[in-house]
Order: C-alpha cells, then structure tokens, then sequence
C-alpha cells in the first residue's frame, strides 16, 4: 500500500496547545485544590465539588489531554513515517533523539529549581492538604537514584502503573512515579513508545497487501485492548483516511463532527458512561490490555471522540488553526516539560508564604506566578532546546522526504 500528501495539520498545533494548558491547570488544582482536581485531599471551599462535576471541568481536564496527545501523535507520526523513506533503526533514532533532549534539558531544570527550593514542596502541602502532591516530588537527589531518574525512567522505562515494563526485574524495573524529578514525564514514555507502535505500523502498511494488514491491525487492536496505546492505532488509522475525513465538505460533516466533540467533552467530564465502562471490564475479563483504570479509559474514549469530531468539522479545524491556539501549540511541549518542577518549587513557594494569609489569594497568586513563569521559560526553551532538538534529529539520515504517489 502507498501514503498520500500529508494533511494540513495546523488545527492539531492549536488542539495541542490547549490541551497543553488544562495538564497545567489541572496540575495546579491538584496540588492546591485537590477536590476541584478529582484527587484526594481536603477541600477549601465550598463550590469545589460542584464546579468539579460541572461542564467546567473541562476547562481542567488534563487527564482527557494527555490521551489526546496520543491520538494526535498517531496521526502525525503516521503521515511522517509512511513519507520517510528510510529503515526502521534511522527513524527510531531520529525519534528518540527528538523526545529525550528536551526530557534531558528539563529534568536538569528540574534539578536545579528542587535544590534550589528542597522545602517548597513541603511548605505548601501544609496548608493545602493535597493527597497528590504528598505523593510526588520524593526524589532525594542522591546520586544514583538521579541518574537512573534522567537517563532511564524518565522516558525509556517510565514508571511504576503506566510502564510498558511493568513487572520486569533489576535495570528495567520501573521506579515509583513519586520519586520522579518530572512526574509527567510518565507521558513521553508511552510516547516514544507508542511512536515505534506507529512507525512498525508504517513500515508494515508501506509492505503489505491491504487485506493482511489490516487483519493484522485488527488483531492489534484486540490484544491492546483499553490500554491508551491503542489511540496510537486509532491516531494511525485516522491518518489513513485522511483525505476522506478532512475532504468531507457540507453541514453534515459540520454537524456530525461538532456532536461528536460534545459528545466527547461530555465523556471527559463524566467519566462514568455505563458502556464505555461495560467495555473495560470486558477488556479486563479477556485478559487483553486494559486502561490504568475505567477514569482513564472514559478520558481516552472521550479524547478519541473530540479529536474525530475535529478532524470532521471544518469549522472547529478553524477554531483551533487561530493564531493564539497556534501560539500555544508552538510552546505546548516546552510548557508541559516545564511547568511540574516549576509548580513544585516556585508554584508552591508562593502558596506556601501567602496561605496562612488567605487562601484563595495564594493560589491565585500562585497560578500566575507559576505559569507566568512556565511560558516565559517556555520561549527560551522552545527557542534554544526543543527546536535544536528537531533540527538535530533531522540531520540523522538527513534525506528530502517526499510524498508517495497515491
């Protein structure tokens, strides 16, 4: 089989970027105001609650985010491999050298910020009571433990309940995700993961016949189950129809795909749709790979939606292809590498000295220090490290990539 021209892909820049800024809000409730957040820990005021199951929530909703990551890195990825004509050893190097030096960069800020601020972390939980920040930000900085943090669990064998190594002895061992320098590191993991899934796919769908394929892809979906890399396959697939998906044209297209959206933002929100939780017990019984739990799988069935509801409707395409969302999807990945270490440090330092104050004007103040901080470091890091980063992986085989005829 052969790969068509790829898509303009301008509105999956925007989605990025905000999906980028609910894992940094989301982040920011769930060490301030744990029941806004959905985890545990004492509450502060009295519309916590109410606002977290409320359409509202969707505004923080980073659980939902970060699958939708997955399923646009399927789709990416998928037009880029299927376009790169070159072995499967040259791309997953390109690949890894892409991911792992921004990971790298940022874990060295994050050194540097937590010994900077070692009790930042501490003084804050004090007042905020936050079951989720109690269980992460442990690391000691010792030696050892720091290297193997940086150069292995950070992407490579990630951590304990979402690695791909789970159960494995000695070196491949995953570590705690509390003893994480940059917790949400967990997601570059099945990233780079899930991006040799898609290029195995690429590879395959470039040499086989259609039927086979696709019988084989089925099979794969099956034995993936609910586990989130399975929107790897789904984002791959998509790509593979693309031009039918983004050609379509008319007030049905429009329509069906902003329902589908709604649907999906109605899911993310919920999180409790007796189907969708029917069908991961289904996966469970099977014995297949299943979601971390039916949360998650109810965030990844939701992500799926509101990304084929996108990709349907020209009209939410131009919504996320404006200049502000294509702003924040420039920064989307220097943001989310930064903003962890920066909301554990400086985030609570400020919390911390403004709590016994007022709370509510410590987390104000908090949030806009930290993610004002966050985006400013962000250009720098997209200037100087994440675009570096691409550029380097290019020259790896460096070679002009071209479409393949249709």
């Amino acid at each position: 089989m052969t790969a068509t021209s790829p898509p303009k892909l301008a509105f999956i820049e925007g989605m990025r970027g905000i999906a980028a800024c609910q894992v940094v809000l989301l982040h920011y409730c769930a060490a301030l105001l744990p029941v806004l957040a959905r985890v545990g820990g004492a509450g502060h005021f009295e519309s916590e609650q109410e606002l977290a199951r409320s359409p509202l929530f969707a505004l923080i909703d980073g659980y939902s985010a970060v699958y939708l990551f997955f399923v646009m890195s399927g789709f990416v990825l998928a037009g880029s491999f299927l376009r790169a004509p070159r072995a499967f050893p040259v791309l997953a190097t390109k690949r890894l050298l892409r991911l792992f030096l921004p990971v790298a960069a940022a874990f060295a800020i994050g050194v540097l910020l937590f010994a900077a601020l070692p009790q930042a972390r501490a003084a804050a939980l004090k007042y905020a009571g936050s079951d989720w920040l109690a269980a992460l930000g442990r690391n000691d900085l010792s030696g050892a433990a720091l290297l193997r943090d940086g150069l292995l669990n950070s992407m490579l064998i990630g951590y304990q309940g979402s690695s791909i190594f789970a159960g494995a002895p000695g070196v491949l061992a995953p570590a705690p995700m509390g003893d994480a320098i940059n917790a949400p590191t967990w997601t570059l993991h099945a990233e780079f993961w899930g991006s040799m899934l898609v290029l195995a796919l690429a590879l395959a769908y470039r040499r086989m016949p259609a039927l086979p394929f696709w019988c084989g892809c089925a099979v794969l979906a099956v034995v993936l189950g609910t586990s989130h890399f399975s929107l790897f396959v789904l984002g791959f697939f998509l790509y593979t129809q693309q031009h039918a998906l983004l050609s379509a044209r008319g007030r049905l297209a429009s329509w069906s795909g902003a329902l589908l959206f709604v649907l999906g933002v109605t899911v993310c929100v919920a999180k409790d749709n007796a189907a969708l939780a029917a069908v991961d017990a289904a996966a469970r019984a099977l014995g297949v790979a299943s979601a971390q739990s039916d949360f998650h799988w109810q965030s990844q069935a939701g992500a799926a939606l509101m990304f084929i509801g996108a990709v349907l409707s020209a009209p939410l395409r131009r919504v996320f292809s404006c200049a502000p969302a294509q702003w924040l999807g420039k920064l989307s990945f220097s943001v989310y590498l930064l903003h962890f270490p920066i909301l554990l440090t400086v985030g609570c330092l400020v919390f911390a000295s403004l709590a016994p104050a007022s709370y509510a004007l410590a987390v104000l103040l908090s949030l806009v220090a930290g993610v004002g901080l966050t985006f400013v470091a962000a250009v720098v890091f997209e200037r100087h490290i994440d675009r570096r980063a691409v550029l380097w992986s290019r020259k790896i085989g460096a070679v002009r990539l071209q479409p393949l005829p249709q």
